[in-house]
């Protein structure tokens, strides 16, 4: 029987792995996040598309891991070649072995697009060679064979989870993971979420006009749209006793976790943020904290006109009294979709570490916040089509500073 660490206790975070438009790696990506590095290129597809020239947020190609062989490896679709390389590096970190048997560990992940860049190759290579088009593509189609190539590659033998809420996809899966843990449904978990570009993903945002020409702009009067984006990130979950009896150090804490429904619009957020702040408000009183606790917010921050204009409601009421900061990295990442939560609950942890505030496009709701050395505690907030809202909590210290 595993012993429950209590309802509300932190889970520490062990491990991260990451990949991201800005490189491979946690380091990499965080160099130039905190650089504020435009790397942006403009989309190329083998489908092409009718909306012109587009700006992406590519990531690099990936590293094959020497243990998967070449044949397997070009099968697979890019949201698992992520996932390989990010689940990696993060059990490295945690000092975890490649299998996991022995851990009775979790898996918890999130995606968007699947395996749907691995259909587009099948379909642009039916059209001109009907005979050449390679079947082991459309193998990759079902969600599921995401978490059942970590879950067979890592020997993982507990709870497995998958969840297809798009852009709270991932934030969904570390609530998840953060209540089997405290539950003591099992002791450590994987978690995260990955993304991949395609021409059904980028061609869909444009064919809605939701794709910025130039540039992603949150929160700026003028925004203009998203940049689509592609990477992943791993988080490795523990209990905290877990974490001790291993003689791990934490690199930081997860200390609550809400989500809600506008029940409201298929795509448009609920302006008045109510459901929003109600996510928010879980959030915090799953932690046992108050709204002085929070030192930084990093928005879900789109650069859309009406994601950005009910987050800036929802803040300005939510914070009026206790002025923090509040930023979006979207501008450097792009907006990553499923894979929004994992990578920006990671890069909150990796900058509470390094002692500075993710940096900002622009003008921001709030700029006057505590020193960056006293940044202790992040509120990371996701919004999603369908009205749905996230938000987790994050510390560098296993206790809130006040």
């Amino acid at each position: 029987m595993i012993p429950s660490s209590g309802m509300h206790d932190p889970v520490a975070v062990t491990g991260l792995g990451m990949v991201t438009c800005q490189g491979i790696g946690c380091q990499r990506s965080w160099r130039g996040i905190a650089n504020s590095c435009d790397a942006t290129t403009i989309w190329k597809n083998e489908l092409g598309t009718k909306a012109g020239l587009l700006r992406v947020a590519a990531a690099p190609p990936i590293p094959r891991p020497p243990d998967l062989p070449a044949r397997f490896w070009q099968s697979l679709s890019r949201v698992q070649h992520m996932a390989c390389v990010a689940a990696d590096e993060a059990l490295a970190q945690a000092q975890l072995p490649h299998h996991l048997r022995d851990y009775h560990c979790g898996c918890f992940v999130s995606t968007s697009v699947c395996a749907m860049d691995c259909n587009e190759r099948f379909y642009a290579r039916y059209r001109h060679h009907p005979s050449q088009a390679p079947m082991e593509m459309l193998k990759r189609v079902h969600p599921f064979e995401l978490p059942q190539l970590l879950v067979k590659r890592h020997r993982i033998s507990g709870l497995h989870y998958m969840n297809l809420t798009t852009c709270v996809g991932s934030a969904a899966a570390i609530g998840a993971a953060i209540d089997a843990v405290r539950c003591g449904l099992v002791p450590m978990a994987i978690v995260g979420g990955f993304d991949s570009l395609c021409h059904l993903l980028v061609s869909g945002f444009a064919s809605l006009r939701l794709i910025s020409p130039t540039t992603c702009r949150p929160f700026a009067a003028s925004r203009d749209g998203i940049i689509p984006g592609e990477g992943g990130a791993v988080l490795i979950l523990e209990a905290v006793h877990h974490a001790a009896n291993r003689g791990v150090k934490p690199l930081g804490y997860l200390r609550g976790f809400g989500a809600t429904a506008d029940a409201f619009h298929i795509t448009k957020p609920e302006p008045d943020g109510h459901e929003a702040e109600r996510a928010i408000k879980t959030a915090l009183a799953d932690a046992k904290m108050n709204w002085h606790h929070i030192d930084y917010v990093h928005s879900h921050g789109t650069g859309t006109r009406d994601n950005d204009a009910m987050e800036t409601t929802l803040y300005q009421r939510l914070f009026a009294n206790s002025p923090v900061r509040i930023t979006s990295t979207k501008h450097l990442t792009g907006h990553t979709f499923a894979a929004s939560g994992a990578i920006e609950t990671a890069l909150c942890l990796l900058a509470m570490e390094a002692g500075i505030y993710p940096p900002g496009p622009g003008p921001q709701i709030h700029t006057t916040a505590a020193p960056a050395s006293d940044f202790n505690t992040a509120l990371i907030c996701n919004f999603a089509f369908g009205g749905n809202n996230t938000a987790v909590i994050a510390s560098h210290a296993a206790e809130p500073t006040a």
